[in-house]
C-alpha cells in the first residue's frame, strides 16, 4: 500500500511538471525552433502517456481492462489486458481525440482494450483533454503569429 501512495505521488509530480513544461514550450513557440517544440510536446505527452498507463496497470487489483481483438467486424474482449494492450488502448483513444483526421481508422488500428471502470475512462478523458487543449493552443499560437494582425506580419507604414 506504501508503494502504491509512493508511486502516485510520484507520478502526479512527474505529471505537473510535464504539463508546467508544456506550457514554457508554448510559450516560447516564437524563440524555440519548431523542431525542439515538437519534440519537447511529444516527450511530455509520451511521459504523461507512461505514467497513466503504469498507475492502471499496478492497480490491475481493482481497475478491470479487457483485451480486445476483431475479427472482421466483431469485437471480443475478455481475459484481462497486458501492459502493452493498456498502454496501446489509451494511445489509441489519444489518436482517436484528434478530429477530423480518424487516425485509428485511417490506420486500420482496432481498439486493443477496453474498460467499463471509472478510473480507466477519468485517465481516458484526460488524455483526450490534453490533446483537445494542445490542439487548440498550437492553432491560437499559429494565429497570434501569422494571422491578421500576426507579428509576423511587417507593418504598412505610410508612404511620405
Amino acid at each position: 500500500m506504501v508503494q502504491l501512495v509512493l508511486f502516485i505521488g510520484i507520478s502526479i509530480a512527474i505529471i505537473v511538471m510535464v504539463i508546467k513544461k508544456s506550457g514554457e514550450t508554448l510559450r516560447d513557440l516564437d524563440k524555440v525552433s519548431v523542431t525542439r517544440t515538437i519534440s519537447r510536446s511529444l516527450l511530455s505527452f509520451s511521459i504523461a502517456l507512461g505514467m497513466i498507463a503504469g498507475i492502471l496497470v499496478i492497480n490491475r487489483g481493482w481497475v478491470h481492462i479487457e483485451a480486445c481483438r476483431t475479427v472482421g467486424e466483431l469485437e471480443t474482449c475478455q481475459g484481462p489486458a497486458s501492459p502493452r494492450q493498456v498502454l496501446s488502448m489509451l494511445a489509441w483513444h489519444a489518436a482517436n481525440a484528434v478530429p477530423a483526421l480518424d487516425i485509428p481508422h485511417s490506420l486500420e488500428w482496432q481498439r486493443p482494450a477496453r474498460s467499463a471502470n471509472a478510473v480507466v475512462g477519468v485517465g481516458i478523458l484526460l488524455l483526450r483533454l490534453w490533446v483537445a487543449i494542445g490542439i487548440l493552443l498550437v492553432l491560437k499560437r499559429l494565429w497570434d503569429k501569422w494571422g491578421p494582425g500576426g507579428s509576423s506580419r511587417e507593418e504598412r507604414r505610410p508612404a511620405t
